[in-house]
């Protein structure tokens, strides 16, 4: 009976029994200890799930940076719609530069802030009224009219 070690995180290891031929899935990091140690790592999956689409979005935005900058354009990626065998997203370049974009952490109750959004003037500030878990409440400082908004259209100062 061989065996070998299935490593799930940094921190931990479970010992896992190899019967036969019997292998693991391609796609789990594995340390397989017979005289040898071998490391095993595909990143590639069969078809792709919801985990895929995040760390492939994480990795084009990572991978876009140098491209925003040279050409001096903000790049998103649209919704990522996807099937087993391929992804579909709209890819929009929009001159000047691009802006940091904040989670719901970034923010505190009562403080000022800007929003960008093509209906609201840049110009206009808002007031910071509650933090909900993926949106956040704020008011309009002239007008008092009050926008429950995603954070990614907040602006600091």
């Amino acid at each position: 009976m061989n065996s070998f070690f299935l490593q799930t995180s940094p921190h931990r290891l479970k010992y896992i029994p190899l019967y036969g031929n019997v292998w693991p899935p391609k796609d789990l990091m594995l340390y397989l200890y017979h005289n040898k140690k071998i490391r095993v790592m595909s990143n590639v999956k069969e078809n792709f799930d919801k985990l895929a689409v995040k760390l492939f979005r994480i990795d084009f935005e990572k991978s876009v940076k140098k491209l925003e900058e040279k050409y001096g354009v903000r790049i998103g990626l649209g919704t990522i719609t996807f099937n087993d065998y391929e992804l579909r997203s709209k890819l929009t370049a929009t001159k000047g530069k691009s802006v940091e974009r904040y989670g719901v952490g970034d923010f505190k109750v009562g403080e000022v802030v800007f929003m960008d959004h093509k209906k609201i003037n840049p110009i206009t500030t808002f007031e910071i009224l509650k933090i909900n878990r993926k949106n956040v409440k704020v008011r309009n400082r002239d007008n008092s009219s009050v926008y429950n908004v995603s954070p990614i259209f907040l602006r600091k100062h």
